[in-house]
């Protein structure tokens, strides 16, 4: 039999240079969005905001859909219009908007990495290293999704994810950086409380729950200051949003199909591993719950989970067979890489580029051709986890 110590070092060098070469060659290879001047959907809003706090408030920004000054615009974005935190940030930096916009979210996305690197990498260096490559190449995560939609506030929000897992198990911590990074994206209050929300059901300690009360005051400190300073509105419309993306999932038999197949592919294999049931795999359920409802772009949505599953896997797993994960790696990137290959068709202008395609824009039918194409690759992991041990491939 091969000597596994001794292969593991290749293992690790090779990886690297997957991330080297792809990491490249995304740089190299991502085209920007063409949708509203190349901003997009959420974009113009966050352009808008850059805009008044470079002092353009009055400026008129027109398109096919919008005729108004950046402060009207501005004012008719709520929430994202709340998210004055990368707008402010690039505003402040001596460059044009898209690269100061890239430089945010791209710094942030790559020290996120870092954290999750130091975290995971004491506990097996070439797990880390493969759940690092697993998300670079998962649909919509911030680094690919940076360079085709620059204006964003999403790498801003992994390095607030990354923080969260690495201090997990100080509560504190995942208290100030919730409120830290409110001003980026308010979803870090959510995501505090579910996190203190399971802490108490699992510890049974009734501190947990009153330490969601500084984290929801200055959420409140935050909406009236800022509507007051920025103009923003004072109320959060968080329950009408979960409600109305519950029906738009939910609600319609072919939207749920389109759900179910985003939620597959993004989490591909590893829902086979078996795993002991602790406190972050209640957390992690809880969140997948609040995700699948809260917005639109549903491979981005559940990419903020992907890293909270594994950190999961990471801890729970005491096998730690990084052969597996190896064989887990290859059985699931087909499914990432998918969206180079059905890249609809781009009416709306969109941008045809590296890994545009969502799988919520596909039809029906490819969706369900996906699940199909999920349960064939499980099935051979499920046969190979099986008999491996027989024939001593683990």
């Amino acid at each position: 039999m091969m000597n596994k110590d001794k292969i593991v070092p290749y293992i690790n060098i090779s990886i690297i240079f997957f991330i080297i070469i792809y990491i490249t060659y995304g740089f190299f290879n991502q085209k920007q969005i063409k949708k509203e001047n190349g901003f997009g959907w959420d974009g113009v809003y966050y352009n808008a905001a850059y805009q008044i706090f470079s002092h353009k408030e009055n400026q008129l920004y027109k398109s096919n859909e919008y005729n108004s000054t950046y402060q009207d615009l501005y004012h008719k974005a709520d929430p994202f219009n709340k998210r004055i935190g990368v707008p402010k940030l690039a505003s402040q930096l001596p460059f044009d908007s898209v690269f100061s916009f890239r430089l945010i979210n791209l710094t942030a996305f790559f020290l996120g990495l870092a954290l999750l690197y130091l975290k995971w990498g004491k506990k097996n260096i070439t797990l880390a290293l493969i759940f690092i490559f697993s998300m670079l190449v998962t649909p919509q995560m911030p680094f690919r999704l940076t360079l085709f939609y620059p204006f964003s506030v999403d790498g801003v929000q992994f390095l607030f994810i990354s923080l969260m897992i690495f201090f997990y198990e100080k509560p504190l911590y995942v208290i100030l950086a919730s409120i830290f990074f409110l001003p980026f994206k308010e979803s870090t209050v959510p995501m505090c409380c579910i996190f203190l929300g399971t802490r108490f059901l699992m510890t049974r300690k009734l501190k947990y729950l009153l330490y969601t009360i500084p984290v929801l005051l200055f959420f409140w400190i935050y909406l009236k200051l800022g509507s007051k300073i920025y103009g923003f509105d004072s109320h959060s419309n968080g329950f009408e949003v979960i409600k109305y993306f519950f029906n738009q999932f939910y609600g319609n038999f072919k939207n749920m199909v389109k759900l179910i197949a985003c939620f597959f592919i993004v989490f591909s294999s590893f829902l086979f591993i078996k795993r002991k049931f602790s406190e972050q795999t209640l957390f992690f359920i809880f969140l997948v719950a609040l995700l699948s409802v809260s917005g639109s772009d549903l491979t981005r949505i559940f990419c903020v989970a992907l890293p909270f599953l594994f950190d999961e896997l990471i801890n729970n797993d005491k096998v730690k067979n990084i052969f597996l994960y190896l064989i887990i790696l290859v059985i699931s990137l087909p499914y990432k890489f998918i969206f180079t290959i059905l890249e609809f068709n781009d009416k709306n202008k969109i941008g045809e580029g590296f890994f545009v395609t969502n799988l919520e824009y596909q039809e029906v039918d490819k969706s369900i051709f996906f699940l199909i194409y999920f349960v064939v690759c499980n099935l051979i992991l499920f046969f190979y986890l099986k008999y491996s041990k027989r024939l001593k491939l683990i």
